[in-house]
C-alpha cells in the first residue's frame, strides 16, 4: 500500500492500495493494480497483451505470492507504548532532509489498523507477508538492558491476524523464513556514505561506509549462527539476508575497460556482501585491490577496507540458506561509487523494450547470484534451467553469455 517513501515522503504513490494520508483514519482503497495482482495469483499466470507475448506461461507449482512492508514506512505510532527513537525517527525530524518535511510519525497507522491490513492482504489472495520489526519498540534505548514488554504485543496480534487469514507471517516460531537485514548495501552506502538515508552520516566519505558494511556483515553472521545453533532444530526454519543488487552491462563488449567497469559495479554492490557471507568469508578481490590502491594513492598507510584477517573462531560463510535479493534491474545505471568507477552511457534514444530488457537482465543477475551463492551446484541448476527455457522460447544461451556471467 502507499506509505512513507523514504526521501520522497508521501509524494510517491506506488501501493496496490491507495492510502488517504489527509484522512485521520488513513482509509485504504484498492487500486486496479490490486485486482490485477489478485488475478495473476488466482490464475498463477500472467495474461499479457499481444505486444508482450514473450512473457507467457505459468508460474512454477508452489510459487509463493507475497506482499512486503517496512515498519517505519507503515506503522506510525512513533512514541506509542514506550517505543524509543529509531535512526529514521531522528533523521526525518531534521528539516529539509525529506520532501515536505514529511515523517513516519503516523504513516499508514498500521500499528492501530491490524484488522484493516489483514483484510487487505486477504483480498489480494497472497499466501505470505514479509514485514519488518521496529526493534526500538522492544529495546527502546537500543540495548538489551531494558526490554519493553509492551513492544512485542503489536507483532503478536499481527501474527494472530495473519494466521487467521491463512497468511504465513515471517516472524515467530511458526515462521520458516527469516531475514536478518534488509538491503545492507543501502544502509551502509547511503546511511554512512552519501548521507541520503538514516542515520545520515557523510563526514567520512570512503571510510565510514565500509566500517558500517563490515559491522552489518558481522551482525548478520551473529544472528545467523544464533538461529542455526539454538532455534533451527526446534523451528525448522531458514535464515538469510536480503541483498540489494543491480546488474551492469558493458557499454562496449569489445572494450575491456567497459567490461571491467561493469564487473566492478556488480562486485562493489552485490559482491560486497555476497562474497563474505556466501562464498569465501572475504571481500571480492577487485574490491580489496581497488580500495587498497586508491587508499595508498591518497596517502593513507593502509586500505580503507582493512579489517584484519578472519580467525577460525569467527565463522562467516554459511550453508543451508536461501537466496534473498531485492533486484532492481536497469538497462543503464549511474555511477554509484568512486571506488568502483563504473563507466556510464548517455540515455538511449527511441523506444526501449524495457520489460524485455528487464527479463533478460533478471536472468543474467540470477545466473551471477547462483554462481556466487551455490558454486558448482548453481551452475548445474542453471544448465537445467536454460534447457527448460530454450524449449519454451526456442533460444539457446550463447557461450559468450555464459562465460560473461561466470567471469563475474
Amino acid at each position: 500500500m502507499d506509505n512513507f517513501a523514504w526521501l520522497h515522503g508521501y509524494t510517491v504513490k506506488f501501493g496496490l492500495y491507495h492510502v488517504d494520508f489527509e484522512d485521520v483514519d488513513r482509509t485504504r482503497t484498492a487500486r486496479a493494480s490490486a485486482s490485477y495482482y489478485t488475478e495473476v495469483i488466482t490464475n498463477n499466470a500472467m495474461l499479457m497483451p499481444k505486444e508482450d507475448e514473450f512473457l507467457y506461461g505459468e508460474f512454477p507449482k508452489g510459487f509463493i505470492w507475497s506482499a512486503v512492508s517496512a515498519a517505519y514506512q507503515i506503522e506510525g505510532a512513533w512514541r506509542a507504548d514506550g517505543k524509543g527513537l529509531c535512526i529514521w525517527d531522528t533523521y526525518c525530524l531534521t528539516p529539509i532532509r525529506i520532501e515536505n518535511d514529511d515523517t513516519g510519525d503516523v504513516a499508514c497507522d498500521s500499528y492501530h489498523k491490524i484488522a484493516e491490513d489483514g483484510d487487505a492482504l486477504q483480498n489480494l489472495c497472497v499466501s505470505h507477508y514479509r514485514f519488518s520489526i521496529s526493534w526500538t519498540r522492544i529495546f527502546p534505548d537500543g540495548t538489551n538492558e531494558y526490554i519493553n514488554e509492551l513492544g512485542p504485543n503489536y507483532y503478536v496480534q499481527l501474527i494472530d491476524a495473519l494466521l487467521a487469514a491463512n497468511i504465513k507471517p515471517q516472524a515467530g516460531g511458526q515462521v520458516k523464513f527469516w531475514i536478518t537485514l534488509n538491503e545492507a548495501f543501502v544502509v551502509a552506502f547511503h546511511g554512512y556514505g552519501t548521507g541520503m538515508a538514516a542515520p545520515g552520516i557523510s563526514s567520512r566519505p570512503g571510510a565510514a561506509l565500509y566500517t558500517a558494511g563490515h559491522n552489518l556483515i558481522k551482525a548478520h553472521v551473529e544472528a545467523w549462527h544464533l538461529y542455526n545453533n539454538v532455534y533451527r532444530a526446534s523451528q525448522g526454519g531458514m535464515i538469510s539476508i536480503t541483498i540489494s543488487n543491480d546488474w551492469a552491462e558493458p557499454r562496449d563488449l569489445s572494450n575491456q575497460d567497459d567490461v571491467e567497469a561493469a564487473r566492478r559495479y556488480v562486485q562493489f554492490m552485490g559482491g560486497w556482501f555476497a562474497h563474505p557471507i556466501f562464498k569465501n568469508g572475504d571481500y571480492p578481490d577487485v574490491m580489496k585491490t581497488r580500495i587498497r590502491d586508491r587508499s595508498l594513492a591518497a596517502g593513507l598507510n593502509e586500505s580503507r577496507i582493512n579489517f584484519g584477517k578472519r580467525t577460525s573462531e569467527q565463522p562467516t560463510q554459511q550453508k543451508q540458506t536461501y537466496e534473498g535479493q531485492n533486484r532492481e534491474i536497469q538497462i543503464l545505471k549511474p555511477k554509484s561509487s568512486q571506488d568502483a568507477e563504473p563507466t556510464t552511457s548517455p540515455v538511449r534514444g527511441g523506444a526501449v523494450p524495457r520489460v524485455n530488457a528487464r527479463h533478460q537482465k533478471h536472468r543474467q543477475l540470477c545466473t551471477y547470484s547462483s554462481l556466487t551463492l551455490l558454486g558448482v551446484c548453481g551452475l548445474a541448476f542453471l544448465s537445467y534451467k536454460y534447457c527448460k527455457l530454450s524449449k519454451k522460447d526456442k533460444t539457446q544461451p550463447s557461450q559468450q553469455e555464459l562465460s560473461r556471467m561466470s567471469s563475474f
